[in-house]
């Protein structure tokens, strides 16, 4: 009468218990799920690629091929089957990666994880198509971003302002300059040119200390 389920597991005879659930939840098969889930993301053009990995913990995470990965920017689709436990969810990941330099590479960003409840109050391919729209609306909006930034002249009075504030080396310094001399001649002195050479820096530049990295990342995407 609590609305609580005692989750226990048989070992050599004997019954353990190992958590709590409320008395909602269902049980959910690895494969009938995957069945429903795949056939959903095919529709949506995203198919398996036969990459199979494990997390700590057990559980088995696949990987889908989304289409239009020769774009400027592309989404990584990873499915983590949940072990029907109460503790482990089945959930859709999505990464989003853009192209920093012509000779591919590229900047990963974790942007969504989506967690299917076992409850089946959420049919399963509702599920998965609103976690696909919501993956490619991301996706338009930040190709969006890109081309606004592309479009928009550097201020370099406000760029100079930034490189005297910020509190780098002046190696650190020297080697921001330098690279947005490269990306201006390369793509313009433009927003997009400046994030493109801070996140290439943050990439690339393995003497810059680890502090000012993940500074070149903040700044880079902001």
């Amino acid at each position: 009468h609590s609305g609580s389920v005692l989750r226990y597991y048989e070992k050599l005879g004997t019954r353990w218990i190992y958590g709590v659930t409320s008395n909602g939840f269902i049980e959910m098969n690895q494969m009938h799920f995957r069945t429903i889930l795949s056939n959903e993301l095919i529709k949506q053009g995203i198919s398996p690629s036969g990459k199979i990995s494990l997390t700590p913990y057990g559980e088995v995470v696949e990987s889908f091929s989304v289409p239009g990965q020769q774009s400027q920017v592309g989404l990584v689709c990873k499915v983590l089957y949940g072990r029907n436990n109460g503790y482990s969810s089945y959930r859709l990941n999505w990464g989003r990666f853009v192209l920093v330099c012509s000779n591919g590479l590229t900047d990963f960003r974790s942007v969504a994880r989506d967690r299917w409840l076992h409850t089946n109050s959420v049919d399963v391919s509702d599920f998965v198509s609103g976690s696909v729209s919501d993956a490619y609306n991301h996706l338009s909006l930040v190709e969006k971003q890109i081309v606004d930034a592309q479009n928009r002249a550097v201020n370099h009075s406000l760029l100079d302002q930034l490189m005297t504030r910020l509190v780098f080396a002046r190696a650190t310094k020297d080697r921001i300059l330098t690279r947005l001399d490269h990306e201006f001649r390369d793509t313009g002195s433009n927003e997009w040119s400046v994030s493109q050479a801070l996140t290439y820096l943050r990439q690339h530049e393995k003497a810059i200390p680890l502090r000012v990295q993940d500074d070149l990342t903040r700044l880079g995407s902001s």
